[in-house]
């Protein structure tokens, strides 16, 4: 069974949740929180079936997982985002400040929490900073905030940019351990929001398909 240990690496798992340095190590018997606002046992849509094909690696890697859902939507979300764009204008990422990250964790489930020894996250994991409950954060996404800046989202202000990088490093920074889909992003994690490379690796994004669902040729 693959763990994950301290100090130890694998060049062969670029595309399994296994063999990564952490400051902990994970043991089959400990519980993993899912935090996520969809389904990932049985939501195969989000992320384009990401979210689901990570649940399953991890489950399958031996570790029990327990899902942690949290809301991104809402009445105070709905006030915070009318807020932004009255003093920003159109261009408003509604998630790039740390007022939206403390909304989202208020809507955790505390227990849920308690029960487990690590939190997995496929994005959004700057809002585990605001959590009263600490446990070790391990941050898997595909990108980083600086590297959408003129290739996804173009004209954002400076003042949203800098409230942007803020809380892109808040994440960063409050994970014991970050993952990225690329070599690109894990780069810009390193170099742009000065991570330990130690413990920044990449996993790639596959075609999130099983294989009894491939048809022959």
């Amino acid at each position: 069974m693959n763990k994950i240990v301290q100090g130890e690496r694998s060049d062969k798992c670029k595309t399994k949740l296994c063999d990564f340095a952490i400051p902990n190590r994970i043991l089959s018997s400990q519980k993993i929180g899912f935090v996520t606002d969809v389904d990932p046992f049985h939501d195969k849509k989000a992320w384009s079936g990401t979210i689901y094909k990570l649940c399953e690696a991890i489950q399958q890697a031996g570790y029990d997982v327990i899902w942690i859902p949290y809301r991104r939507s809402g009445f105070r979300h709905w006030l915070l985002k009318k807020y932004y764009k009255l003093l920003w204008g159109k261009k408003v990422l509604r998630d790039q400040n740390k007022a939206f990250y403390r909304l989202c964790a208020k809507t955790v489930d505390k227990t849920l929490l308690s029960s487990c020894d690590f939190l997995f996250f496929a994005g959004h994991a700057q809002m585990a900073a605001y959590f009263e409950i600490k446990r070790p954060v391990i941050y898997y996404t595909d990108t980083t905030f600086e590297l959408m800046l003129d290739y996804y989202w173009f004209g954002v202000p400076a003042s949203i940019i800098r409230k942007g990088n803020e809380v892109e490093r808040l994440g960063i920074h409050n994970s014991a351990l970050n993952i990225r889909a690329s070599q690109w992003a894990a780069d810009s994690v390193v170099h742009f929001y000065g991570a330990d490379p130690k413990f920044v690796h990449v996993i790639e994004m596959g075609a999130n398909i099983a294989d009894a669902d491939i048809s022959p040729i």
